[in-house]
C-alpha cells in the first residue's frame, strides 16, 4: 500500500517550486537591464529574505564584514557608497526574528536594559512621528540610530549556543588583529600623502585601521581605539583568571595595543587607565599593596602613550597640549571647524530652549533633526557651521530631548549594574573575567556619549556596543538557566 504524502508537505513543495521559478524570472528580467546597481540591489533584497530565516549567518556577516566595511569601501570602487547601507539593512533585518522570538516564553528571560533599549527605540519613533519633518529626515535618522539594533536584540532574544558565541568571539579577535597591519599601512603610506607629521599631528587621524581612512579628515580612529581596548580587556581579564597563557597575553597585547600609538587619539590617554582600573579594581581594593605593581603597569602604559602623542607625533609639550585640550573642550574655542565645542554645544542647546515650547526641551525635535550632512535635518540646517550634533549627548538632546537622552544613558548604566550583580552572583572564572571586560567596555561607551557623535552615527561603533551589550544579555540568560537547572536537581534530590 502506497503511503500518502502529507498535504501540507505537498503544498510546501509546490510553493517552493513556484518561488524558485518566480525568483528565476525576476533575475532574468534584472539581467536584461545590464545595470550593475539594479542587479546588486536585487541580489541584496532576495538574499536578505533568506538571511532573515538564518539570523546567525547575518550576525556573523555583521561582525566579519561590518567591522571592516570602512576599508572595503575604499577597495570596491563605484559600489562603495552602498556597502554601509547593505550592512544597515542586514542589521535591521535581524529585528524581525528578534521580535518573533519575544513572543516565545522560553526566551523572554532577558535583562531589563534590553527592554529599556526597545522602549527607547519605540520612544524615538513616536517622538519623530509627533515632530514629523519629512520621510527622508526620519529614514536617515532611524538608519543612523538603529541600523544594527537588530543585532543587539537578536543576541538578547535568539536561542544561542556556546558554539555560536565562541565563533563570534574568534571572528572579533581576528578583526582586532587585522587593525595592526592596516594601521601601519595608513601611517607609512597615507599619512605622508596628507602632508606628513611635519604639517601637523591631525594628519594621523587617518590611522583608523579597518574602520575607514578618510583622506579629507574625520576618520573614525576613536572607534579603532575603543574596539582594540575592549578586545584587550577580555584578553587581559581572562589571563588574570588563569584562562590564557602569559605568552599569548603578551603577544596579543602587543598586537592590540601598538596601533594606539600609531596615531593621535588623545582620548586613549583617559581610556587606558580607566579600563585598567576597572579590570583590577576588586582585587586592588582588597589588597592595594599587593596589586600596586599592576596599577603601576597601567600608569606606565599611559605615560608611554602620552609621550608618543606629545613628543613623537605632536612635537609639543605637555603644558601646551593640556592648554589646547582645555581650550577646545571646556573653554570658548570651537572644535575643529565648528563654532561650538564639547562643552559649549550643551550650553548652546540649553540657551535655545524656551518655556514657550517645553515639548522640544523634553521630547526633542525627532531623530535626524540635528544632523548636518547627507539628508540634513531641519534643526541642523538652522545652525550651519555650529556643530550642534558634535557629541552623542548634544545629538540626543536636540533629537529626543531630555527624556530621550536620560533613557539612552540609562541603558548603559543599567547594563553596568547588571554586570556588577552577575559578577557577585557567579562563581565561574570565565564569566567573571568577561563581566569585568564588559564593564570596561561600557565605561568607554559612557565616556564617548559626551565625546563624539559616533554612538548614534557610525555603524562600526554601533556593532561594537551591540555585541558587548548582547553578550551581557547572553551571560544573564545563561546564569538563570544554570540556576534553574541547579534548583531542579535540588528538588529531585
Amino acid at each position: 500500500m502506497k503511503a500518502r504524502m502529507n498535504p501540507m508537505a505537498l503544498l510546501g513543495q509546490i510553493g517552493l517550486l513556484i518561488g524558485v521559478a518566480f525568483i528565476a524570472m525576476i533575475f532574468g528580467l534584472v539581467a536584461t537591464t545590464a545595470n550593475p546597481m539594479i542587479v546588486v540591489l536585487t541580489i541584496g533584497v532576495v538574499g536578505g529574505i533568506f538571511l532573515i530565516a538564518l539570523p546567525k549567518i547575518s550576525i556573523t556577516l555583521l561582525f566579519s564584514v561590518g567591522l571592516v566595511s570602512g576599508v572595503l569601501v575604499s577597495m570596491i570602487g563605484p559600489l562603495s557608497g552602498k556597502l554601509p547601507w547593505a550592512m544597515a539593512l542586514l542589521g535591521m533585518s535581524l529585528l524581525l526574528p528578534a521580535f518573533l522570538m519575544m513572543f516565545n516564553k522560553r526566551e523572554r528571560k532577558v535583562p531589563w536594559f534590553i527592554w529599556l533599549a526597545l522602549i527607547f527605540m519605540l520612544y524615538a519613533v513616536g517622538s519623530s512621528l509627533l515632530n514629523w519633518n519629512g520621510f527622508a529626515e526620519f529614514v536617515g535618522g532611524f538608519k543612523r540610530y538603529f541600523q544594527v539594533y537588530g543585532l543587539l536584540l537578536a543576541l538578547a532574544f535568539l536561542p544561542l549556543t556556546k558554539k555560536d558565541i565562541s565563533l563570534w568571539q574568534k571572528v572579533l579577535l581576528g578583526v582586532a588583529v587585522l587593525q595592526l597591519p592596516f594601521a601601519l599601512y595608513e601611517l607609512i603610506v597615507l599619512v605622508p600623502q596628507r602632508g606628513g607629521l611635519e604639517l601637523n599631528s591631525f594628519v594621523t587621524d587617518v590611522v583608523a585601521g579597518t574602520f575607514g581612512a578618510n583622506m579629507e579628515g574625520g576618520s573614525p580612529n576613536v572607534v579603532m581605539v575603543v574596539f582594540l581596548l575592549i578586545i584587550f580587556s577580555f584578553i587581559f581579564s581572562r589571563w588574570r583568571n588563569g584562562l590564557i597563557d602569559t605568552k599569548w597575553m603578551l603577544g596579543l597585547g602587543f598586537i592590540l595595543l601598538l596601533p594606539l600609538g600609531l596615531g593621535e587619539t588623545k582620548i586613549a590617554v583617559v581610556m587606558v587607565p580607566m579600563a585598567w582600573f576597572i579590570l583590577i579594581r576588586h582585587d586592588a581594593m582588597k589588597s592595594p599593596v599587593k596589586y600596586f605593581p599592576v596599577l603601576a603597569a597601567g600608569g606606565l602604559v599611559t605615560l608611554m602613550l602620552l609621550y608618543v602623542y606629545v613628543e613623537l607625533i605632536m612635537h609639543s609639550t605637555i603644558s601646551e597640549v593640556v592648554e589646547g585640550t582645555i581650550s577646545y573642550n571646556f573653554a570658548d574655542a570651537g572644535y575643529g571647524e565648528s563654532f561650538l565645542n564639547r562643552t559649549t554645544v550643551l550650553s548652546f542647546w540649553y540657551n535655545q530652549q524656551s518655556l514657550s515650547d517645553p515639548l522640544a526641551m523634553f521630547f526633542g525635535n525627532g531623530i535626524g533633526s540635528s544632523f548636518l550632512g547627507q539628508i540634513s535635518g531641519h534643526i541642523g540646517l538652522m545652525f550651519p557651521g555650529y556643530g550642534i550634533n558634535l557629541t552623542t549627548l548634544s545629538t540626543l538632546l536636540w533629537d529626543l530631548g531630555l527624556i530621550g537622552a536620560v533613557m539612552y544613558i540609562s541603558i548603559f548604566l543599567c547594563a553596568w549594574l547588571l554586570a556588577n550583580k552577575l559578577y557577585r552572583a557567579t562563581t565561574d572564572k570565565k564569566t567573571k573575567a568577561d563581566l569585568l571586560a564588559i564593564q570596561a567596555g561600557i565605561s568607554m561607551f559612557l565616556l564617548l556619549i559626551d565625546y563624539s557623535q559616533d554612538m548614534v552615527n557610525l555603524i562600526g561603533l554601533e556593532i561594537i556596543y551591540s555585541a558587548i551589550l548582547g553578550y551581557l544579555a547572553y551571560l544573564y540568560k545563561q546564569h538563570h538557566q544554570q540556576l534553574k537547572a541547579s534548583n531542579s536537581v535540588a528538588v529531585t534530590e
